[in-house]
């Protein structure tokens, strides 16, 4: 009976509404009504049904209540509308269509395309044609997307990989760490996030807790990983610690990859974000051991620097041997509110980089006050065949300190002017008078001695010839007699 059918159909059972609509299915034309209202079920299973139902009875003023299902949320109730408008057919199918030929779901845009392709009007092959180039872009986006999430699980699985390796390279035993640094370092840079964030880690703790080794030496073990991976991901990593122990030599391990950030931290940048100065200085002491060209300039302008960094910006250009820094070097060795720590380092980067604009300065600074500073520049000196450095070398034979007479006497050797040769006999005479500063000027006797046989000149034979018999120590002796078998077979330079 229909009332028990309509009674059914506003039962809280959704299987009994959905039998209610095959029921109703079954009367044709004259259930339409009811089987519209059903459409808007609560449940997808009754609005498949009554689709299905529409499309048996297949009333074409049943068309425009199925379109509307194609907002339907589940895929199988707008599949069911478009079966169903395909059983009404007519003349408006392919356009009344076409709203699911973009549909979400593949099987409705498969149902729907089938249909159409079947039709017999004129607009098919236009519709089609955009079909299949819609279906191209598609297809595109989904191999795109699962690429993708193809991507992210493997990323998803070597992170898992990396942190675990990170474990074994911070707490395993020496096997397990030495394999982990070299599968971490095969993982390359992907492995460099991760092991940055682990040496920040074991920083912090190893500095809160000082007694504990284990964290202290795993800050090795990740800094020589990081510089076994290289690039300047790495160095950038390893930057914020630069001037430490554990970090500046394996940034010089990395090597001209690691000079872009070391500049950028030489110039203060703002990935330094503590000790800055200590920073500073540690980028200029690996700069300096790279000796890559593009440090130079930013090294200059280095020696504007605090004291500390000034005295390391010296020694790298020192060590890069750019003639570019010799102007900026004389300023600062001419400079005298910087102290002789300073003038120091700066004469000595003066002789290594051996420009001869430095002689007339170097030579002024063997006046300096302090005997460091005359020190180093008699040793710069040294590197200069310039006969005018010699009588300003003899002075500082009888200076009052022992490594000033010494390297005055290396230096006059090295320049090779006999009219040093009187003078480095009466040092070496001098400093072998038998008194409570023996000790202290054999290092005076010993480079005299060396010096004299370098310049070759036979007046030092007799002399030397004396100091083999009395000297005491065996390291002099060893020289003297160097020196007297260099003259003797001329082989002195």
């Amino acid at each position: 009976m229909l009332w028990w059918t309509l009674r059914d159909l506003q039962s809280k059972d959704p299987l009994k509404r959905e039998a209610a609509v095959v029921k109703l299915a079954s009367r044709g034309a004259t259930a339409f009504d009811y089987i519209v209202r059903a459409l808007s079920d609560s449940d997808a299973g009754v609005r498949q049904a009554a689709a299905r139902a529409l499309g048996e009875i297949g009333e074409d003023h049943a068309a425009m209540h199925l379109v509307g299902l194609f907002d339907d949320p589940v895929a199988y109730v707008r599949e069911e509308a478009v079966r169903a408008l395909g059983k009404i057919g007519g003349d408006h199918l392919v356009e009344r269509l076409k709203p699911a030929l973009k549909d979400g779901s593949g099987d409705v845009r498969d149902a729907a395309i089938q249909l159409v392709r079947r039709a017999n009007t004129p607009d098919v092959s236009e519709v089609v044609r955009e079909y299949e180039a819609d279906e191209r872009v598609r297809q595109e986006a989904e191999s795109q997307r699962k690429a993708e999430l193809e991507r992210r699980k493997n990323e998803l699985q070597r992170e898992r990989e990396i942190l675990s390796l990170i474990d074994g390279l911070k707490f395993g035993s020496d096997e397990t760490k030495k394999a982990a640094r070299k599968a971490l370092a095969h993982f390359g840079e992907p492995a460099v996030g991760p092991l940055s964030a682990a040496l920040d880690d074991c920083v912090y703790k190893a500095e809160k807790h000082k007694g504990d080794n284990v964290l202290r030496n795993a800050r090795f073990f990740i800094s020589d990983t990081l510089a076994d991976i290289g690039g300047p991901a790495a160095a950038r990593a390893l930057l914020r610690y630069v001037g430490e122990p554990f970090a500046t030599h394996r940034i010089v391990r990395i090597g001209p990859a690691a000079v872009g950030p070391l500049i950028e931290a030489l110039r203060s940048s703002p990935l330094i974000h503590r000790r800055s100065t200590k920073n500073r200085k540690g980028a200029a002491e690996a700069l300096g051991a790279i000796k890559d060209a593009r440090a130079v300039e930013p090294l200059i302008a280095a020696l504007n620097d605090d004291p500390e960094v000034q005295w390391e910006a010296a020694k790298a250009l020192g060590e890069l041997g750019d003639k570019r820094a010799v102007e900026p070097l004389i300023s600062l060795l001419k400079d005298r509110t910087v102290d002789w720590f300073r003038h120091a380092e700066v004469a000595t980067a003066l002789g290594q980089i051996g420009d001869a604009r430095a002689i007339e300065p170097l030579i002024a600074a063997l006046k300096h006050n302090e005997g460091q500073v005359r020190r180093q520049a008699a040793e710069a000196l040294g590197k200069f065949a310039d006969k005018g450095a010699v009588e300003p070398l003899i002075s500082l034979l009888k200076d009052s300190y022992q490594d000033v007479c010494e390297r005055a006497a290396t230096a006059l050797g090295k320049i090779g002017d006999e009219g040093a040769v009187e003078p480095l006999i009466a040092a070496l005479e001098a400093a072998s008078r038998k008194d409570e500063y023996n000790y202290i000027n054999k290092g005076v006797r010993r480079a005299a001695a060396e010096a004299l046989g370098e310049i070759g000149d036979k007046r030092a034979v007799e002399p030397l010839t004396s100091l083999l018999e009395t000297e005491s120590y065996e390291d002099v002796r060893e020289s003297a007699e160097a020196a007297l078998g260099k003259i003797r077979d001329g082989t002195s330079d």
